[in-house]
C-alpha cells in the first residue's frame, strides 16, 4: 500500500433534495405568519377605527351638552331681564329686584336696564302716569312734543304778613 495516496470522496446532492421539505415548510410558515400578521393588523385597524369612532361620538355628545348648558345659562339671564322689562312696560315698580348675570355682555345690558328703570321711576313721580305709560309703550302721541309759542303774562304778588298769618293757622 502506498500511503501517499489520498482519496477524496465527494458526494454531490442537490440542495433542494435535502432541504426542500424543510424549505417548503419554512416558506409555508412564513406565508402563514404573514397571513396571521395581516389578519392581526386588520383586526388592530378595525379596533382603532372603532375606538376613534367612539371617541368622536363622545366628543360630539360632550359638545352638545356643553352647548345646551351655555344656552340655558344665556336664556335664564335673558328671560329674567325680559320679565323685568315687561314689568317696567306696565310701570310696576314695586320690586327693586336686581339680578346679575355671570356673562359680561348680559350683565352690562342688565345694568343699563336698571339705570333706565330708576330713571323712569323718578320721571314718573313728576309726570302723570298716563304720559309715562304712553312714552314707555312708544305711543306716537308721546313722541311728539306739541309745543306752541305763546305770549303770556305772569303776575307775581306778595301778601304782606302772609308768613305770620299762615303760622298762626297751623297752631
Amino acid at each position: 500500500h502506498n500511503s501517499s495516496l489520498k482519496f477524496t470522496t465527494v458526494i454531490v446532492l442537490p440542495y433542494s433534495a435535502l432541504f426542500s421539505d424543510l424549505l417548503e415548510r419554512l416558506s409555508e410558515a412564513q406565508l402563514q405568519s404573514m397571513e396571521d400578521l395581516k389578519k392581526e393588523n386588520q383586526s388592530l385597524k378595525n379596533e382603532i377605527v372603532r375606538n376613534s369612532l367612539v371617541l368622536v361620538i363622545m366628543v360630539v355628545l360632550l359638545g352638545i351638552g356643553a352647548g345646551f348648558l351655555v344656552a340655558i345659562l344665556f336664556t335664564k339671564s335673558l328671560r329674567k331681564l325680559a320679565k323685568s322689562m315687561r314689568r317696567l312696560g306696565d310701570l310696576k315698580f314695586q320690586k327693586n329686584y336686581k339680578y346679575y348675570s355671570r356673562i359680561k355682555e348680559i350683565n352690562t345690558l342688565q345694568q343699563s336696564f336698571y339705570t333706565l328703570r330708576a330713571s323712569i321711576l323718578v320721571f314718573s313721580k313728576f309726570v302723570p302716569t298716563t304720559v309715562v305709560q304712553n312714552i314707555v309703550t312708544n305711543e306716537s302721541k308721546a313722541r311728539q312734543l306739541h309745543v306752541e309759542k305763546k305770549k303770556v303774562t305772569i303776575l307775581f304778588s306778595d301778601i304782606k304778613g302772609f308768613t305770620s298769618i299762615s303760622e298762626a293757622l297751623e297752631k
